[in-house]
């Protein structure tokens, strides 16, 4: 859709086991800024069962909003020896602008929660109960933020929950950062079983800030990991191991 179109899903999205490369909602552009409006809404549920898969994506100059469930099922190929491959689900990839509330679940190696390149805030509900929830499994990262000027930013404080339960393959993170990306979690709930690190960081001025926040890992690697350049602010931050 254009920069002033929009499309806004307050029912099902469903697509089965059967196709690759599915995509729930898409807003793309031929403008030159950020579109003020939500090019893409979905209040309702986005349920996406193949590997390969997008629930929402932004291009550039585009703006989406989920207040709804986005979940992606996906398994990647299995080989002969009975390894599962790469599924490569992405529930939410934004170039441009977003808003994400609401519940979030995403499986499978090379997969991300948000995988963002633009500017992407989290927020809560204001009823007392409300809550935010990104959930990673089997290889999955749950939060991901690339290059520079890329943001993500929650203002759900302790609303929002990100778990990562890996499995069998011991891969996936709760939040992840390179390239001079930033990642702004205060007071967040962050629980990772399995996972190949809880948080981490590479590249000059690439940041991730756990204010206030509880991590919990329970792992073979690092609750919290930076190659050396990326930062890691944990003030007044807890770590359970």
């Amino acid at each position: 859709n254009g920069e002033t179109q929009h499309i806004y899903n307050y029912n099902t999205i469903t697509v089965g086991k059967g196709y690759t490369k599915s995509v729930g909602m898409a807003a793309t552009s031929t403008g030159t800024v950020v579109s003020a409006i939500d090019n893409i809404l979905n209040e309702g549920t986005i349920d996406l069962q193949a590997k390969q898969s997008i629930g929402m994506y932004t291009d550039k100059f585009s703006q989406g909003k989920n207040t709804g469930s986005i979940k992606l099922s996906g398994v990647g190929d299995t080989d002969p020896s009975g390894n599962i491959g790469d599924a490569e689900n992405i529930g939410i990839s934004n170039k441009g602008k977003f808003e994400f509330s609401g519940n979030l679940e995403v499986n499978g190696k090379k997969s991300s929660g948000i995988y963002n390149t633009g500017t992407a805030t989290i927020e809560a509900g204001s009823n007392p109960t409300d809550k935010t929830n990104i959930k990673a499994t089997n290889g999955a990262t749950g939060l991901y933020s690339k290059g520079t000027g890329s943001t993500i930013t929650s203002n759900a404080g302790n609303k929002l929950n990100i778990t990562v339960e890996a499995g069998t393959t011991k891969e996936g993170l709760a939040v992840y950062a390179e390239n001079e990306g930033k990642i702004t979690l205060h007071n967040a709930n962050i629980n990772v079983v399995g996972g190949s690190a809880g948080v981490a960081t590479y590249d000059a001025n690439t940041k991730i800030d756990l204010t206030g926040s509880t991590l919990k890992y329970d792992g073979d690697g690092y609750a919290a990991y930076s190659d050396g350049n990326g930062q890691i602010i944990l003030n007044n931050a807890d770590i359970e191991l």
